[in-house]
């Protein structure tokens, strides 16, 4: 019987992200929201949606970037 190695995780956190900005949307419904669709100049591939609207509540401001999906 064959033993197999399990895969150490290899995410690694990045200071910077570089988008390009391929369309730009103004959506207003109760807030108003701008949606921006991007690509990622600095990672190997994907795409994100970045909505931007009012913060109304103290809350952290997050960012994450699945990358385990092309």
């Amino acid at each position: 019987m064959k033993s197999t190695q399990i895969e150490k995780n290899n995410w690694e956190k990045i200071n910077k992200i570089d988008l390009r900005v391929d369309s730009v949307d103004l959506i207003y419904k109760e807030d108003l929201t701008i949606k921006f669709v991007c690509g990622f100049e600095n990672l190997s591939r994907g795409r994100c949606e970045l909505f931007v609207k009012e913060k109304k509540k103290r809350k952290i401001d997050n960012f994450f970037i699945h990358i385990d999906k092309a």
